[in-house]
């Protein structure tokens, strides 16, 4: 799981706003954000994954919810 910020990081795209930031770091933030956000209070479907499918099942839906919730969020993160 200690990983999981390291791939995040390389999937952001470097582009830049019209303020002249990056958008590397907007995203990297809205990333951190909502990471921070999922750690405080996880969705329930994220226990019931976990229970059923077992916990790597669950680390994966827990960085799909992290990348929808991002981009929704404006973060600049490819589709794969």
């Amino acid at each position: 799981m200690r990983d999981i910020g390291k791939r995040l990081k390389r999937m952001v795209r470097q582009e830049s706003d019209s303020r002249g930031r990056s958008s590397e770091s907007i995203s990297r933030r809205v990333l951190a954000n909502v990471g921070h956000e999922l750690k405080e209070n996880p969705p329930a479907v994220l226990e019931k994954t976990r229970r059923k499918k077992g916990k790597a099942a669950a680390g994966r839906q827990r960085i799909a919810i992290l990348l929808n919730k991002a981009r929704r969020r404006g973060a600049r993160i490819p589709r794969r």
